[in-house]
Formats: C-alpha cells, sequence, structure tokens
C-alpha cells in the first residue's frame, strides 16, 4: 500500500502556470520518502545513465543537501540536471499559440491582411503574454501564395480581448480590470485611438471574454455595440468604527469595510463570483451605454448577434439564454444545459443621419421571443452574410441524456424579410449521426465557429470538428446538408481552422511530434461540385522554436491505433462494439530491440477527445524519450453517438478495461515492454489512473494523477456538477434520479464506482497534482486517497518497530474505513485482532458503533447491518469479560430503534425491538453509565422516536443539568422526531435558528418545546391553572428570542389547530393575541391575521382573544 506525502516541490521554472495554485503529493510504496519514478521505471534509452540517476534523486527526499545552499532533496550534481530538465521544458512551453485570426480586405485592393492574436505563457508571472502580429497577404502565379509578416508583434497588455469590425476599419478593444475600476472600451482606427469609454461598475461589471457567455457584436454600419457584461452588484453595507454606515460608500477608506450581501449562485468553475450575465449596447460615437431590458432575470445571457436590420423593421439582437431554473450548475465544458435562441428587440432609434442611435428611454416591456420552443439545446447563431439562414449548433443529445458533452446537430431558421418572427421553422442541416461506417463521417464535434465561417456563396459554412482521433475542417452546406472533409485525408495530422481570406482558408496543422504550421488552402476549381482544396505552406516566425526542440521532435513518430474492443458480446449497440483508438508516439528506430519506458495518457471528461495535434507537456515527455500510449476510450467524442453512450453507467469497468486493453496490445505487438509502464490523467482522467493502480496494481511502476476524482460518494455534495455524479454511475437514467439529497443507495453505488473502493490493492508510487480552488473536483477528494493509504501504512510501520497497537488505534482504523464506506476493510482489522484475542472494549465500540451509524454506506448488495451477528458480539464481549461501554449500549440502542423506522421506507418486515431497546436503554441508567453524550443522543432519540416525550424530556432535562453538551446530531434527531408526530419543519427550523444565535436561551427553547409536546399526549388529564400572563410574555421571548409576531408564525405552523394545541401553546397564542388587539395598525392586525393557516385557526384566534 502507498503511502502518501506532502511534496514541496520548487517546480516554478519548468511546469506550466495553473489557475487553480496545484498543491502536489505522492504515495510511494516501499519508502518513507516522496518519489515518482522507481528503479523499475528504467530511464529511456536516449537519456544517459548519469541524467536518468538525476531525475529519481530530485524526487527523493533522503538525498544529502545543504539547506542554506541547496533546495531540500538536492545535491549540486541533481540541482544540475534538474535545471536543465526545467530548461527544455521551458523551451516546450514557450512555443506560442495562436487564439484567432482575422482578415481584411488590403487598402490597395490588391490582396488582403491578416492579423492573429497571439498568446505565450509567462511562467514568472503566473499568466500568459498577448500579442498582436499582422501580415499582408497576396497571391502570384499559379495560385502561390505568400505572407509578408510585419518586422515584430506589438504586446496587448492588460487587453482581454479585441473585435473587428466587419470592414476592418475599426478594432474595439476591451480592458477588463482586476479590481473595482471601470471597464475601459477603445476604439482603433488604423493610425490611433479614436474613442475611448470608462464604463463604471454602477452600469456593469467586467465583458464577459470566456469564450461561452462571451459575445461582442458590431451593427450593419459600425456605430453600435451588443455585448455581454455582469450586470451591475447592487450596494453593499458599508460599516466604519461607528457601526453601520447610512448610504454606503463609493469611497475607498481603509477605515471601513463592505458586507458580501445575500449569497448568490454562479456557474461554478471559471465563474466564481460572476452571478448574471447580462446584454447591453454601447454607442460608440457619443458613449452611452443602455442595458438591453425586458430579458427575465432567470436567464443568463451570452453569444449575441445582430439580426439582419432591414428599413422600417424592428432591429433585433439574438442571443442564446441558460436558465437559472431549477438552479444554476456547472457550465464550463458543460453541453448539457439547456438553452435556446432568443430574439429580443434592440433600444434603438433611427437618427438624423439615418443610422441608428440608442433610445434615450427604452421599452421595458420589449417582447422576448423564443426562436427554438422545439429543441432543448441551441447556441452558436450564425447569420449568412446575405441574412437568409439563421444556422446554430444544438447540444439535444447532451441535454437529453445527461452526458455534459455528446455528439452535436447542426439546424437551420430561414429568417424571415418582414420581420414577423412567430411560428418559425427549424430544419435539420446535420442530425446525430449514431454509428457511422469506416471512414464515413462520425457526426458533428465542433466547439465553436468562427466568426465568418461563410464562403461567398451564401450557403457553404466551413467548421473545424473531431473525426476518430483527428481534428479535421469540414464544410457544410447548409441547404442540402452536404458535409465534405476538405482537410487533407493522406495524414494523420490534425488541422484547426483560423479564419477565411475570402473563399480561401487560413488553418494550422500540427501532430504529436510536429509543431503548428499555418497552411493556406483554397478550392482547385470553385465550379466542380465537390471541387478538390489544395493546401499551400506559410513560412511563418509564430511557431519558431529552438534547434534542440526541433532535433529531439525529428527523432519522434506517431500513428494512430485500432484497438479492438476485447467483448463484443457485452456492447448492446453495434456502435459500442466497434474499435477504439489510441495514438501511439515512440521513437522512429528501435534500439537493440529494447522498448522505450511507455506512458499511457489518459483524457478528461470522460467525453473529450485527445487529437493528433501538438500538445506541449506530451511533446516534452516525449522528447526525453518516453513512448506514449494516449488512449480515446469508448465514451470519446469523434466517434459517433452510440459509442460515447456506452459509458455512462460503465465508468469505473468499460473504460477501465478498454486502457488496459490498449496496454495489452502495445505489449503484445512487441513495442512496449510490460515492466516498464507509468499512467498519468487529469478530471476523469485522473479517475482512471487512480481506478487503474488499484484494479491493476502490477501493471505500474509509476502514476500521476491531477485533480482525480477518488471518491463520487463525497464529490457528489461539493462539486459544481453534482448531476455528472449520477449520469455517469447510472446512465441515462441518472439524469431523472438527481437529487441533491443523495440517497443511501446512491451513496453506496457512488463508492462502488470509485477508485477509493480498490485502494487496499494499491502499490504503485502516484504523485496527486490538486487544484486548491478547483470547484468541478474539489481538492479535498483528491486529498481522499492518499490519506487514507497514509493511515493505513501506519500499522505495518507500528509493527515493525514493535510498538503496542493500542484500542485507540484499532478504534480510529475501524472508523476511517466505515467513515470511507470501505465496510470489508475494517472486517479485515476487526478479525486481525477479534482472532488473536488482543481485541480491546474500545475496539468493539467502534466496530458496533461503525456499523450501526453507517450502515447505509456499504456496498449495494449489503444495504443492512446484520443485527443479529452486532448481538452476538455484545454477548461475546460479556463472555471475555469485557465491560461494554457507553458506546456498546447507545449503538445497540440506537440500532434496535433504527430498525423500526427503516421498515418503513425499505419495507421490511417488522421487527419489533423496541422494547429491547427500552430494556437496555434503563440497563444503562442502572449501571450509572448514562454519562456519555453518544449514550444520552441514544436514549433520548429513542424515547422521541417511540413517542415517550416525557422520557424524552426527563433525559434531555438531566443532559443539560449534568453539563453535557447536546451535539448537532442529538438536535437533528429531536427534529426529525417531532417532524413525525406532526410539528412542522419550519417551526422545528425556527427553533434550530434561535440555538445558533443564543445557545442557552436556544437549549431551554428546545426544552419548552419538548415540555409542549409532553403536554400534548396528556392535556386530557392537565388541570387548568392560572396563569400570570404578563410574566409568561417575557418567559417565552426570552426563550425563544422572537418577536410576538414570529412567534405567531412559529405556533400557526402547527399541524393541530389551536383548540387541540396542548395547554402551554394556547397559553402563549393567548398573549400573543393580547399583543396583536394592542397594534392600532389595522394593516399590521391583518398581516398577522393572514398568517393563521385555516378558518379554524382563525376561529380558535377570535375565540382566544375574546
Amino acid at each position: 500500500m502507498g503511502r502518501a506525502h506532502l511534496v514541496k516541490l520548487n517546480w516554478l521554472s519548468c511546469l506550466p502556470p495553473s489557475p487553480s495554485h496545484l498543491l502536489s503529493l505522492t504515495i510511494s510504496p516501499h519508502s518513507s520518502t516522496p518519489a515518482l519514478l522507481r528503479s523499475s521505471f528504467s530511464a529511456p534509452r536516449s537519456l544517459s545513465t548519469k541524467r536518468s540517476s538525476a531525475i529519481q534523486a530530485s524526487m527523493d527526499a533522503s538525498v544529502s543537501s545543504s539547506p542554506k545552499d541547496l533546495p531540500v532533496g538536492l545535491d549540486a550534481k541533481t540541482e544540475e540536471e534538474y535545471a536543465s530538465l526545467s530548461s527544455l521544458l521551458q523551451e516546450f512551453t514557450s512555443i506560442p499559440n495562436i487564439d484567432k485570426a482575422w482578415t481584411f480586405k488590403s487598402n490597395t485592393g490588391i490582396g488582403s491582411q491578416a492579423m492573429f492574436s497571439i498568446s505565450q505563457a509567462n511562467l514568472l508571472a503566473n499568466k500568459r503574454r498577448k500579442y498582436a502580429l499582422s501580415a499582408n497577404i497576396s497571391k502570384g502565379s499559379g495560385n502561390s501564395v505568400n505572407f509578408q509578416w510585419s518586422p515584430f508583434p506589438v504586446e496587448m497588455t492588460g487587453v482581454s480581448t479585441v473585435v473587428p469590425s466587419p470592414s476592418g476599419s475599426k478594432l474595439l478593444v476591451v480592458r477588463n480590470p482586476e479590481n473595482e475600476s471601470p471597464t475601459r472600451f477603445e476604439i482603433w482606427n488604423q493610425g490611433h485611438v479614436e474613442k475611448e469609454f470608462n464604463i463604471p461598475q454602477s452600469v456593469h461589471g467586467s465583458v464577459y471574454c470566456d469564450g461561452w457567455f462571451e459575445g461582442i457584436s458590431w451593427n450593419s454600419n459600425e456605430t453600435l455595440l451588443a455585448y455581454v457584461a455582469e450586470e451591475a452588484s447592487t450596494s453593499k453595507p458599508t460599516f466604519n468604527d461607528s457601526g453601520y454606515k447610512k448610504g454606503g460608500s463609493a469611497d475607498k477608506d481603509c477605515g471601513s469595510w463592505k458586507g458580501q450581501g445575500e449569497w448568490e449562485e454562479d456557474w461554478g468553475e471559471t465563474y466564481a463570483g460572476k452571478r448574471q450575465p447580462a446584454l447591453f449596447l454601447i454607442d460608440i460615437n457619443s458613449g452611452q451605454v443602455q442595458p438591453v431590458k425586458g430579458i427575465s432575470k432567470s436567464l443568463s445571457v451570452g453569444q449575441v448577434v445582430w439580426a439582419p436590420s432591414t428599413q422600417g423593421l424592428h432591429q433585433y439582437l439574438v442571443f442564446v439564454g441558460w436558465s437559472s431554473n431549477p438552479r444554476k450548475l456547472g457550465i464550463k465544458y458543460c453541453y448539457n444545459r439547456p438553452c435556446a435562441l432568443y430574439a429580443v428587440r434592440a433600444p434603438v432609434c433611427a437618427s438624423e443621419a439615418n443610422d441608428l442611435e440608442i433610445k434615450e428611454s427604452p421599452n421595458e416591456d420589449s417582447p422576448v421571443l423564443n426562436l427554438t420552443q422545439s429543441r432543448s439545446s441551441a447556441f452558436f447563431p450564425s447569420f449568412s452574410p446575405d441574412g437568409r439562414f439563421l444556422v446554430f449548433l444544438s447540444g439535444r443529445s447532451s441535454v437529453d441524456s445527461g452526458a455534459h458533452s455528446a455528439t452535436d446537430s447542426l439546424h437551420r431558421i430561414d429568417w424571415p424579410v418582414n420581420g414577423h418572427l412567430s411560428s418559425l421553422k427549424i430544419i435539420d442541416v446535420i442530425p446525430i449521426v449514431q454509428s457511422a461506417e469506416d471512414g464515413c463521417f462520425p457526426g458533428l464535434y465542433c466547439s465553436n465557429f468562427i466568426p465568418n465561417p461563410w464562403l461567398s456563396d451564401g450557403c457553404t459554412m466551413i467548421v473545424s470538428s473531431a473525426w476518430g482521433s483527428i481534428q479535421v475542417i469540414l464544410s457544410v452546406n447548409v441547404l442540402s446538408g452536404d458535409v465534405s472533409r476538405i482537410s487533407p485525408t493522406d495524414s494523420n495530422f490534425s488541422w484547426n481552422l483560423l479564419t477565411l481570406d475570402g473563399d480561401s482558408i487560413i488553418a494550422v496543422f500540427s501532430s504529436p511530434v510536429d509543431v503548428p504550421q499555418i497552411r493556406y488552402g483554397y478550392l482547385v476549381d470553385k465550379e466542380i461540385k465537390n471541387a478538390a482544396w489544395d493546401w499551400s505552406d506559410v513560412s511563418s516566425p509564430i511557431f519558431g522554436c529552438s534547434a534542440k526542440v526541433n532535433f529531439l521532435l525529428s527523432c519522434r513518430q506517431f500513428t494512430i491505433l485500432k484497438i479492438p474492443v476485447k467483448d463484443v458480446s457485452e456492447c448492446r449497440t453495434k456502435g459500442a462494439s466497434k474499435p477504439f483508438e489510441a495514438i501511439f508516439v515512440s521513437n522512429q528506430s528501435k534500439k537493440n530491440d529494447v522498448c522505450d519506458p511507455l506512458i499511457v495518457v489518459l483524457h478528461g471528461g470522460p467525453h473529450s477527445v485527445s487529437l493528433s495535434g501538438f500538445a506541449k507537456s506530451y511533446a516534452f515527455l516525449s522528447s526525453l524519450g518516453y513512448s506514449l500510449l494516449i488512449v480515446n476510450y469508448r465514451g470519446s467524442l469523434g466517434f459517433g453517438e452510440e459509442a460515447l453512450q456506452s459509458l455512462p453507467g460503465k465508468v469505473g469497468s468499460q473504460d477501465v478495461n478498454d486502457v488496459i486493453t490498449a496496454i495489452n496490445h502495445v505489449i503484445d505487438t512487441g513495442v512496449a515492454s510490460p515492466s516498464k509502464i507509468a499512467v498519468i490523467g487529469g478530471s476523469h482522467g485522473g479517475f482512471l489512473t487512480t481506478h487503474l493502480i488499484g484494479q491493476a496494481p502490477d501493471k505500474f511502476v509509476a502514476a500521476a494523477a491531477r485533480n482525480p476524482v477518488c471518491n463520487l460518494a463525497s464529490m457528489v455534495g461539493i462539486t459544481d456538477i453534482p448531476d455528472w455524479c449520477y449520469v455517469e454511475s447510472y446512465g441515462v437514467e441518472g439524469k431523472t434520479k438527481f437529487t441533491e439529497a443523495p440517497s443511501a443507495e446512491d451513496l453506496a453505488l457512488f463508492h462502488s464506482k470509485s477508485p477509493i473502493s480498490h485502494i487496499s490493492k494499491v502499490k504503485t508510487p502516484t504523485i496527486f497534482v490538486l487544484g486548491a480552488q478547483d470547484l468541478r473536483v474539489p481538492f479535498s477528494n483528491g486529498l481522499q486517497l492518499p490519506h487514507t493509504s497514509d493511515a493505513e501504512d501506519l500499522v505495518p510501520e507500528m509493527d515493525e518497530k514493535g510498538l503496542e497497537i493500542d484500542g485507540y488505534t484499532q478504534s480510529a482504523l475501524t472508523r476511517m474505513y466505515i467513515e470511507a464506506g470501505m465496510r470489508e476493510f475494517s472486517w479485515l482489522w476487526f478479525r486481525r485482532f477479534h482472532l488473536t484475542g488482543n481485541m480491546s472494549f474500545e475496539c468493539y465500540s467502534a466496530i458496533i458503533d461503525a456499523h450501526g451509524k453507517h450502515c447505509h454506506i456499504v456496498d449495494a448488495d449489503c444495504p443492512r447491518v446484520n443485527w443479529k451477528w452486532l448481538e452476538e458480539l455484545y454477548n461475546e464481549m460479556i463472555g471475555l469479560d469485557v465491560k461494554p461501554d457507553v458506546v456498546v449500549y447507545g449503538v445497540l440502542i440506537n440500532a434496535f430503534a433504527d430498525a423500526e423506522s427503516v421498515e418503513e421506507a425499505l419495507g421490511y418486515k417488522r421487527l419489533g425491538r423496541f422494547e429491547e431497546a427500552i430494556q437496555i436503554a434503563k440497563q444503562t441508567r442502572e449501571l450509572g453509565l448514562l454519562t456519555d453524550l453518544l449514550c444520552y443522543s441514544n436514549v433520548l432519540g429513542l424515547s422521541a422516536l417511540d413517542g415517550r416525550w416525557k422520557e424524552a424530556l426527563g433525559t434531555f432535562k438531566e443532559m443539560v443539568e449534568a453539563s453535557s453538551q447536546p451535539d448537532d446530531y442529538m438536535f437533528n434527531s429531536l427534529g426529525i422526531a417531532l417532524v413525525k408526530c406532526g410539528i412542522s419543519k419550519k417551526a422545528v427550523d425556527k427553533l434550530e435558528a434561535t440555538k445558533k444565535n443564543d445557545y442557552q436561551n436556544g437549549l431551554q427553547a428546545w426544552m419548552l418545546g419538548l415540555s409542549t409536546v409532553a403536554d400534548d399526549q396528556q392535556k386530557r388529564r392537565v388541570k387548568c391553572t392560572v396563569f400570570n400572563l404578563s410574566s409568561m410574555t417575557p418567559l417565552w421571548s426570552e426563550f425563544l428570542q422572537v418577536s410576538a409576531c414570529d412567534l405567531l408564525w412559529l405556533l400557526t405552523q402547527l399541524t393541530l389547530p389551536p383548540s387541540e394545541m396542548s395547554f402551554p401553546a394556547r397559553i402563549a397564542l393567548a398573549i400573543i393575541s393580547k399583543q396583536l388587539l394592542a397594534i392600532h395598525d389595522h394593516d399590521q392586525q391583518l398581516l398577522l391575521l393572514t398568517k393563521l393557516k385555516t378558518k379554524q385557526h382563525h376561529d380558535s384566534y377570535q375565540q382566544t382573544s375574546a
């Protein structure tokens, strides 16, 4: 079993920047020191022995070093090699990316101009540098093309995004603030800044530049901009040394602070602190900013575009809206969130110059029209150049199945020239492909559209899409639905569309061992249907890299493997039985018939895909001499819908088996050694990594898991996508089973699907890299596996050192396993101590307590605890003269009591063991053992559950007098019992709120509440007694700490009408009635009276008042 260690690594100079402030820790199986690679994972042949030993030593904390001069774990030689490797990694990470590109007509009318937005890692600042580079494009004879690049790029410091106008005559530059400063809009022409506008936070927050909600659109005459920004936040209360500051404060004052206001939902990962994306217009001449009104607050707005304008008709904006009902869940990479296209009238009017300008007083009642009501998903709207068509993507398959991503479909709306937007017909252009024949179009998997994807014919779109493990460029005729692959079919390189230059294409192509290069594509003969495209090389300074990197990559090669499914008989669909793919990267020549060490690379999702393009981190590993097996297991994008939908419900088994099948395939073909295999993956890839080292513990000699899902049962309550846990565990039915309150059966299934269920078999040294701010897979989930491993390793270490394993250790191990849902491992420890006769009463207590309290998290096939076995264990304790403690008595009481309550829910035969439990409770009192909080809780809970409120009240008073402070678990049990006997949930919540505000007064309130219920049991025997009403009023006020109005509300929530209430409750109601009559404001009286639930309540109120 691996031992877990927190590792402080000084990798600032060599690791790519992370947005989540990564934490690292490792598991090592045979040493108390952290380790990533062991001698069994021998170094690649291309590395010297010296470098190999240095890599291992750099991770070994036992190497002696001078703490004054060197980091811990490094000696001088190791540090030199460490610096060399980090320098090489930095050379890879410094290779730039092209994020966006645009082309414009040249001022001379000859050729065109291109602008590229480029980013590059800035490791020291933990950010990315952004800069722009321009080029003039000219065409020569024979369709030759020439790019004349500007001498140097221009860095765009502080720029959030840039958006050229359609004509290319203007450029919008947006600078979002990092604090509460205004957002800055700059309008540039070809020579200078024309306009600059600072938009304060009181108007709106930052502009969305995230690629999803993001939407910035110029109107046709380039005078207005529609865009999506964060809605202005409400004013926050301000406090200073004198307390609350009236009117708040807009000034920064070191002597004051602002409250956070009410909590509001966000869209999860990436959107922390973002509340409401909203739609705005800005006039670039005047700087006037106007929110577009009439859009429901339940809609989050994004991807806005201007609809075609028609003289004399309303100007519309088309946008995507995501509903926040019933609540917001994580949306990053989640295409299963329902959304629709909407149209709203833009608040504009014609100016004297016949341009559009923003209305001074827009009509807030402008109708918002849902254009895609018949579709559960619609996004990325794009109008054809002539305005005839509105085309959009749909993730209907994702929404309907619950899978976070799936096969897309493409649709068209014929835009009405008369402006009537009702009853628009949606036409399917590309349907969902279930299963494609070999070599045929597998379906559409498109992550975005470029700003202008249209050819000059007005009906052909150019898009990028995954095709198996390759990214390709497609042409789509939106009238006929014809789809053609226009990127070359004779290679396995991946192609990414950048922009169009008229009817030509500018794209980037790359492979796992080839840095990206720009290609220029054009139709050979436009007049021929399905004419071929020709692609020309473009010399570019953008992707330049060092000679060292080029040399290392030149020795590598890649191929795409077809991996047959191991057991086709288990496949329910044709698509699921088809071979899946893996990208294999290796050395071009095999030296001495010795295989390089293999690293298995697993993508996340699981409904994502690893493409055959250039990835810097993988290229770095390959350059060191490692072979890579990048597996696209079934469930990945790009292989048809049936193959994708075969995975939900089978995570942790089908995907794990596919990876093992792929590994065995390369071993059987002789290109990998079975003794030199490591595995790495992030998110769901980390889920698979930690599964593999548990399910195939002898297969891997090293592993690395980034933000791994280790325990679905604990993740479901803290992730931003709890529905993901249901869908991937249950399959399609998980969408309907999803709830915010998982049942015992849900948690049992989640645990059985999780890597933590295999932890006892883990041997592989593993490094965990965890995002401290990750909202999707919170780092606490990733810590569970190494923490459990670390705790278990302590016992062999104690054995080795001859230390006594006392009752506390036995108890802690048992509880740890049960809390983690790992009952079978708790039995192992129990048998060890029980069979040898070395079991302490603490361990007996723990085993009874753990199984009694946590029977709901055991395996799905063992949903209940064997109570008979618990009784036998109890009797065995007595026979061995082991004195039971209060925990044992308390748990037995709880077990018998819970058996009664659980039966009704699960339909089990009634056991009828309450009287036994009561006898145990009495025995506990007689032995004087009722001094422990747990025992008090169980006796009290038993009495309340059986409706013995007088006994419950007595136990509660005795507990308070004994200064044994009740815990939340006890109050929760009492609350449940109160609700079962007819008290409303709101009334119980009110008692709980009182306790939280003032604990002592809260105790008295609970005691009075129990007294009221106990009195209700014998109300017919209660004699009326004269009460001093004036003294009772402050009594209730003091106990409950609520106003008369609040108390009236509390009492009227009881299921019994006042005429049937207990005597103290009726007295309290009379007191409140008296106070009500003292209110002279009749409106206030009426308001209070409406809080009575029924006419019977009202009649009783009148009688009591009289």
